[in-house]
């Protein structure tokens, strides 16, 4: 799942404090190294906000950042990608997060999605109602770290199954596996195909393909210098529990973590079969993550 850009609500937000000595202010460039070492705390959380941090050298203000400090300290970030918000506090306390919440009311925020106390600060400062919210286990893929027992077991390809990364010559297929399907439900087939062709050509997807045809995916949805989201994990209602959907997460996985990068994903909390595959290609549970849309206040 990722934040959807798009043409930015332009609201101007002035600086503002608080009685107990917090302030907000929007963020720019010069923010970046302080935003940085910030984010880097909690990579599963923040690596939404991190994959965008590049748009903050650029004019078109396609992602937008706003930080709380409690003095000169950074205490929150909030991130807006049009009406979609997401906001990152590593404090207990909640003033940072309600200071940002006015922010994300301001911008007419629609959507929200993170840390579940942070969906929490956002909606009930903002006084949302919520038309849908969905509660998921955050995961990371520790396959193959030090005190990994396993770190040597390699996942058998499915017999008569091929697993490779995707090419644009793939958009076709992907787009009919997708159609239709949990995330793209609202979508006509063009959009569908203009989001995988980002995800293929900007970010990365990894299939398995069954007698040619093309049957399961997977794709990163976010990526940073040091971590990554993996997102529309699917797989033919025809062709499932077969193993694809594992091999196929893992194959990305691996990739990731030979890079040098940290895999993250996320599933609902009742999706048994999604625990699963993500159990067997190497996650482990390392929290909870919130998904929140939004209605008028």
């Amino acid at each position: 799942m990722d934040m959807g850009l798009r043409e930015p609500v332009r609201r101007e937000f002035a600086e503002r404090s608080s009685p107990s000595g917090h302030r907000v202010r929007r963020l720019d460039e010069q923010d970046l190294p302080a935003m940085e070492t910030f984010l880097a705390a909690r990579p599963g959380y923040s690596l939404f906000l991190t994959a965008n941090l590049s748009y903050l050298h650029s004019s078109m203000e396609l992602a937008r950042y706003w930080g709380a400090y409690a003095g000169e300290r950074l205490a929150a970030i909030l991130m807006m990608v049009g009406r979609r918000a997401m906001l990152y506090s590593i404090e207990e306390g909640i003033e940072p997060m309600a200071l940002l919440a006015q922010v994300a009311l301001q911008q007419q925020m629609d959507f929200t999605m993170g840390q579940p106390r942070c969906v929490d600060a956002l909606i009930a400062a903002c006084g949302h109602r919520v038309e849908n919210r969905r509660e998921h286990y955050l995961a990371e893929y520790r396959r193959g770290a030090p005190n990994d027992e396993k770190a040597t077991t390699i996942i058998p390809v499915p017999p008569g199954a091929l697993v490779r990364q995707a090419e644009l010559r793939d958009l076709s297929a992907l787009t009919d596996l997708y159609y239709r399907t949990d995330g793209f439900e609202l979508l006509g087939k063009d959009q569908v195909r203009h989001v995988l062709y980002g995800r293929v050509r900007e970010l990365r997807t990894w299939v398995a393909e069954v007698d040619g045809l093309l049957c399961s995916a997977a794709s990163t949805s976010a990526e940073s210098r040091d971590a990554a989201m993996i997102g529309g994990v699917w797989t033919a209602p025809e062709m499932r529990n077969r193993g694809l959907a594992t091999v196929v997460v893992s194959a990305l996985s691996r990739e990731l973590r030979e890079e040098g990068r940290r895999a993250f994903l996320f599933y609902r909390i009742d999706n048994t079969a999604a625990a699963h595959v993500y159990l067997h290609a190497g996650y482990s549970r390392i929290g909870r993550w919130s998904v929140a849309q939004l209605g008028e206040p």
